[in-house]
């Protein structure tokens, strides 16, 4: 409880008036915060004589065909006599903390306080520095890794004519040592396409995995996206081949068929076989082929 109270206080004198040579209303510095936060985090879950804190963390991450998305990184927090009545207090700190780009959602229902923080991305390089940067903000000291952390990602597609390919990859880690008790960290992945191979537990085009506390974790998810453009045009490719073939053998029919019966002279009706008046079968008469030349030259010889 000693190291407790010197962290507090050491926070406090952070938060002290600025002197004459700093404008009041200059904004603590990012490492200032981030000590800040971390050490009422840390009163919350390592105090010692107190009950322990329950934690969840999960996230899901949604890709577009492009690579680009969306991500939303959830930390959920058991109610205890403990936690609510700092978790105001640790929302602020939370809320100025974060990046710019990421917004930041409060949830409470009868047990747990949620907090849900979401962003998107443009390319997997962007998905991960921010989201390590999230993570970090939970690191119970600021010279120590942060709790969590995804390592890599990866985000390839391979290109072919009827489908694209693509391959899902990530290193996820983590660190959490503490008197809480952690229930373990979720990682879901929405890829473009029906998953077709993965080491995790896929439906559809969703697949997740849990990590426990000290872990690690190698995801590997792959998923196949048909070119509906390309289906569209070989579709309406074959369509347009049948029906053009169909409307010339119709066209060819007609020019071929009799109008009127030879035997009566009655007008025939179309695809009749037989005369409706004599009843004399409709023949369609087959086209003559030119005589050969050889029976040409003959014919001009005698």
């Amino acid at each position: 409880m000693r190291v407790l109270r010197m962290r507090i206080s050491a926070n406090s004198h952070a938060h002290q008036p600025a002197t004459p040579n700093h404008p009041k209303t200059a904004r603590a510095s990012p490492v200032t915060r981030l000590a800040t936060l971390s050490a009422l985090l840390l009163v919350v879950l390592v105090s010692s004589g107190c009950e322990n804190v329950t934690l969840a963390l999960e996230d899901e991450i949604v890709f577009r065909p492009d690579g680009s998305g969306t991500a939303r990184f959830t930390l959920s927090i058991l109610r205890s006599t403990m936690i609510t009545p700092v978790f105001e207090k640790l929302t602020q700190e939370l809320r100025q903390r974060l990046p710019p780009s990421v917004t930041l959602r409060v949830r409470e229902d009868p047990r747990w306080l949620h907090w849900d923080m979401t962003f998107s991305f443009q390319h997997v390089r962007q998905l991960n520095d921010t989201s390590n940067q999230v993570l970090q903000l939970f690191t119970m000291n600021p010279q120590s890794p942060a709790p969590w952390t995804i390592v890599t990602l990866r985000f390839v597609q391979n290109r072919g004519w009827l489908r694209t390919t693509i391959h899902y990859a990530a290193e996820l880690k983590s660190r959490f040592t503490s008197d809480g008790e952690f229930l373990g960290w979720t990682h879901t992945v929405v890829l473009p396409g029906r998953v077709q191979q993965t080491n995790g537990k896929a439906q559809g085009n969703r697949v997740s995995w849990k990590i426990g506390a000290s872990q690690s974790l190698q995801a590997n998810a792959t998923s196949t996206l048909t070119n509906t453009a390309v289906v569209w045009l070989s579709g309406l490719l074959a369509v347009g081949l049948v029906g053009g073939g169909t409307l010339m053998w119709v066209r060819h029919r007609r020019s071929t068929r009799p109008q009127v019966c030879e035997q009566c002279g009655a007008p025939l009706p179309a695809r009749a076989r037989f005369c409706e008046r004599c009843g004399t079968k409709v023949t369609v008469p087959r086209k003559s082929r030119p005589a050969p030349a050889t029976d040409q030259r003959e014919g001009e010889s005698r």
